[in-house]
């Protein structure tokens, strides 16, 4: 029996999860990385709020309103950062 959407999307967002703190793990050793709070905060996020949409513990409104912000931290973020 195949699993039904709603685990398969949660298994995925696990994935992600796991695969973007191995990312970052492996880049950050490469020096002094400021930007490793940052991209840890991403990586944590995205998966959370997919998982959270998909089971419908948050209606899809608050997925557009923190999807909408997470897109414009990351893409209005200043050079200087």
């Amino acid at each position: 029996m195949l699993p039904d959407i709603k685990t398969m999307a949660i298994l995925l967002a696990f994935v992600m999860f796991i695969g973007g703190m191995i990312l970052i793990y492996l880049r950050s050793r490469s020096g002094n990385a400021p930007w490793v709070n940052h991209a840890f905060g991403i990586v944590l996020l995205i998966p959370a709020v997919m998982a959270m949409a998909l089971t419908g513990v948050i209606s899809r409104d608050i997925v557009a309103v923190l999807l909408g912000g997470l897109a414009g931290y990351v893409f209005g973020r200043s050079s200087r950062d």
